[in-house]
């Protein structure tokens, strides 16, 4: 079994630099992983500050050859594809995503974005869940320090693997999402789990494994611009689309309750369960008590 990983980047021109530093940080942690399968990285950059001087035009650009590349920190990034479009802060990652898919080598995939970072052996986890389930999701820890438990209902952001065959059965994302991509969790999770639930099978096919472990290390970025939009109107027609495609409601629906078609792949990641609620509880205790705190010093 092989992995093709597919990375989300955007660098904002008024942060470039530290937007950068972030990508090439998820790249080298990947790297650096000791694994014994083949694996590829496909870099999806919708259209960074950074690289505006490698090609002109509307459509997908791909580049495999980077000894060409003059483009110096492209030059430093060690991926096997790199796929570009301009966006002029448009949210187009699900072009490039499908796109990357399409072009990926291996039956494997796993989608993250540039500012997820995992912890330590997470990608051989990935590979040994995805040899039982045919989806894999690994726990977030929010930019908020608060993490994503097996029974908390958000759909907490990329960190997730499938077979690219599942990916192709339901056709990937949804295509009201090419002009803006905001809220493509919340589709990808709701068709990976209306997919799976029409097998009618006895054992689960998906997995939440809460010891592969992403970090959160930025919050906002994805959610700005597209063209001026505020985000409260973005999402609002991200909801009438998700209802209009899918026949139920992004906020509520079965996908979010894990425990219904997900499982917990084994005692010890259990007992990791069992761990993280509790510290999901005792943050969720410290930011009421530091709210009527707050409220009791304003009044």
């Amino acid at each position: 079994m092989s992995i093709t990983i597919v990375i989300s980047h955007y660098s904002p021109p008024e942060n470039s630099e530290h937007y950068k530093s972030l990508l090439a940080n998820t790249i080298n942690s990947l790297r650096s992983e000791k694994i014994n399968f083949p694996m590829e990285i496909i870099l999806c950059d919708d259209g960074s500050d950074w690289s505006k001087d490698i090609i002109q035009g509307d459509e997908i650009f791909i580049i495999s050859d980077f000894k060409k590349i003059q483009n110096k920190y492209l030059t430093t990034l060690d991926v096997d594809l790199y796929l570009r479009i301009p966006s002029d802060r448009d949210y187009k990652c699900i072009m490039l995503k499908e796109k990357a898919v399409k072009l990926s080598k291996y039956e494997n995939i796993l989608f993250l974005d540039d500012d997820t970072m995992l912890n330590n052996n997470a990608l051989n986890k990935f590979h040994n869940y995805l040899k039982q389930y045919e989806f894999v999701k690994g726990r977030m820890i929010h930019s908020n320090k608060l993490p994503s438990t097996f029974f908390s209902r958000e759909v907490q952001g990329t960190n997730y693997a499938m077979k690219k065959k599942l990916y192709n059965e339901f056709k990937g994302f949804s295509k009201y999402l090419i002009p803006d991509g905001l809220g493509e969790d919340d589709d990808i999770t709701w068709k990976v789990y209306s997919t799976l639930e029409k097998r009618h099978t006895k054992s689960k096919l998906a997995c939440f494994a809460g010891d592969i472990i992403g970090k959160d290390l930025e919050a906002g970025r994805w959610q700005s611009g597209y063209k001026g939009k505020k985000i409260s109107a973005r999402r609002k027609e991200f909801e009438i689309n998700f209802i209009s495609t899918h026949g139920v409601s992004p906020n509520n629906n079965k996908s979010r309750h894990k425990k219904l078609w997900m499982e917990i792949p084994s005692i010890r990641v259990f007992i990791y369960e069992i761990i993280f609620i509790l510290l999901r509880f005792i943050k969720l205790v410290m930011r009421k008590l530091k709210q009527i705190t707050h409220r009791a010093i304003g009044g």
